[in-house]
């Protein structure tokens, strides 16, 4: 197997693993692109972007995680559920950890508030929500360069 293809296995792109899925009866799963998501939430999305060098070293260098800033535009509720905010993503035979995430509140005041990685918290009109997911951990001894 070329080392191109199991590159791909091991690490999937973001756009293949951030898009969320929708299910209807009896049909395959739909990517529903970004924009969408405001047809249901009154939200913006800012910025959706690759975390550039999130992901760590090894044969097989671990996946970036993504930096995503969500404008809230009436004042709800948010909710986070997320993992590796304390412990990053371990890697595997040899290969370095990856980055861990990190979760917070940029107040439309101009205050930045921490979350922790499960959390609710109220938010205000013009607040904004940044969360950076974490960077994969890579696979095998890393080659001396």
């Amino acid at each position: 197997m070329r080392h191109h293809r199991l590159r791909r296995r091991l690490s999937p792109t973001i756009q293949q693993l951030q898009r969320p899925l929708l299910r209807l009866p009896r049909r395959r799963p739909l990517r529903l692109p970004h924009t969408g998501r405001r047809v249901h939430l009154p939200v913006l999305l800012g910025k959706f972007a690759i975390r550039k060098g999130s992901g760590e070293a090894g044969r097989f260098r671990g996946s970036d995680g993504v930096i995503r800033r969500i404008r809230f535009l009436e004042p709800p509720s948010a909710g986070i559920l997320s993992n590796h905010r304390k412990v990053p993503p371990f890697g595997i035979v040899g290969g370095e950890s990856g980055q861990v995430g990190r979760n917070w509140v940029e107040r439309a005041d101009g205050s930045r508030e921490e979350l922790a990685s499960t959390e609710e918290v109220a938010m205000a009109a013009g607040d904004v929500l940044v969360i950076e997911t974490p960077g994969g951990g890579g696979w095998g001894e890393a080659e001396p360069e």
